[in-house]
């Protein structure tokens, strides 16, 4: 994971932007990941949204060539301390 909120100001402290990518093992392959995260506190409230994004790319092992796909996914949070 790469914390892109001191690069990217918008939001200030209250939206955390972050980059992810790396490699994958999967039962019939490995493969690529690259993706990212944006989760935004409701200001003092225990409350948050957040929007993750993935793609993935499979080599599979078998000879049989690759996939590719994507998500996207959204979320309501509530932080328990």
């Amino acid at each position: 994971n790469i914390d892109l909120s001191k690069i990217i100001k918008i939001g200030g402290q209250n939206v955390i932007k972050e980059f992810i990518i790396g490699k994958q093992s999967y039962d019939h392959g490995s493969g690529f990941l690259a993706g990212g995260n944006l989760n935004m506190f409701l200001g003092t409230l225990p409350f948050s949204i957040s929007l993750s994004s993935r793609i993935n790319i499979i080599n599979f092992t078998n000879g049989s060539g690759s996939s590719y796909y994507g998500s996207l996914s959204a979320g309501f949070g509530l932080d328990l301390k």
